[in-house]
C-alpha cells in the first residue's frame, strides 16, 4: 500500500426506488441539479490542476493559455446554462407541476444577484454565446477590429495532433472579445483584469450551484431520511490520480500516441 495515496470519501446510501415518493418533475430537477453539480465540479477541479506561473511568452506558454482558457470558457458555459435553466423555471417557460421545485428555484435566482451584477458576469454570458456554446461569425467580425495588427497568431504544430494548438483561434476567438469588453484596443493589463474578473466570476457562480445542490438535496432527500448517515470510508487509490493546485498539472502534451 505505501505507493497508493489514501483518499476519504462520505457516501450516503440512496437508492433509486427509495425516491419513489417524488413527482416525476421533482425526480428529473433532483436529477439536473445534480448533473450540473457533477460538470461543474469536474471543471473546477480541472481549472485548479493547470494553475501555474506564466515565465514569458513562449509557445509553451502560449499553449498553457490556450489549455486554461479552453477549460475556463466550457466551465463558464456550464454555469451559465444553468442559470437559464433556473431562470426558466422562474418565468414558467420550462414547464414544472412541482411547487417545491419553482420554490427552490425562485431561492436560487434570489441568491444569484451578486453573481449578475459582478464585473465577469458579461464575458460569462458573451463566451457562452459567441465561442463555446455557439458559432456565429458576427461576434467574431467584431473582435477582429480590436486586435493588434502586430499579434502573434502562429500555427503551432507537432506530430501527435492533439498537442498542437493556433493561436489565431484564441486571438480572434477570446482575446479580441476581451478587448472588446473593456475600454481599451490593446491594454495587456486591462485584459488580464478582465480575464481574472471572469475567473472570479466562475468561482463565485459555482459557490451559487454548490448551494443551490444543497437546497435541492435538503428538500428531496435529507429531510425524508433523517436518520441515516454518511459513512466515511478511506479508499487507497493510484497516486496519479490524486493532485495538489499549483503543484500538480495537467498535461499539456502527450506521449506515445500515434494521432
Amino acid at each position: 500500500m505505501d505507493n497508493r495515496a489514501i483518499v476519504k470519501v462520505a457516501t450516503l446510501p440512496l437508492y433509486w426506488h427509495e425516491l419513489s415518493y417524488l413527482s416525476e418533475d421533482e425526480k428529473a430537477a433532483l436529477g439536473l441539479v445534480s448533473l450540473a453539480a457533477n460538470e461543474v465540479n469536474v471543471l473546477t477541479r480541472l481549472n485548479l490542476l493547470q494553475l501555474r506561473e506564466v515565465v514569458d511568452d513562449t509557445i509553451v506558454d502560449q499553449g498553457y493559455w490556450i489549455q486554461r482558457s479552453v477549460i475556463l470558457r466550457i466551465w463558464s458555459a456550464k454555469l451559465y446554462e444553468f442559470k437559464i435553466f433556473i431562470d426558466n423555471l422562474c418565468s414558467g417557460k420550462t414547464k414544472c407541476a412541482s411547487k417545491a421545485v419553482i420554490d427552490l428555484a425562485a431561492k436560487a435566482q434570489k441568491a444569484f444577484t451578486g453573481a449578475e451584477k459582478h464585473s465577469g458576469y458579461e464575458i460569462a454570458r458573451e463566451s457562452r454565446n459567441e465561442i463555446t456554446n455557439h458559432y456565429e461569425l458576427n461576434p467574431l467580425r467584431k473582435n477582429i477590429k480590436h486586435l493588434d495588427p502586430k499579434s502573434d497568431v502562429s500555427i503551432c504544430l507537432h506530430d501527435i495532433r492533439c498537442n498542437s494548438f493556433s493561436r489565431l483561434g484564441e486571438a480572434v476567438g477570446l482575446v479580441g472579445l476581451l478587448l472588446r469588453k473593456t475600454s481599451s484596443t490593446n491594454d495587456v493589463a486591462e485584459k488580464a483584469a478582465a480575464f481574472e474578473s471572469w475567473l472570479d466570476w466562475n468561482l463565485l457562480a459555482s459557490d451559487w450551484i454548490d448551494g443551490v445542490e444543497l437546497d435541492f438535496y435538503e428538500e428531496f432527500v435529507f429531510k425524508h431520511f433523517p436518520d441515516r448517515s454518511a459513512i466515511e470510508k478511506a479508499y487507497y487509490v493510484d497516486p496519479r490520480l490524486v493532485g495538489e493546485p499549483t503543484k500538480d498539472l495537467i498535461p499539456m502534451f502527450l506521449r506515445g500516441q500515434d494521432k
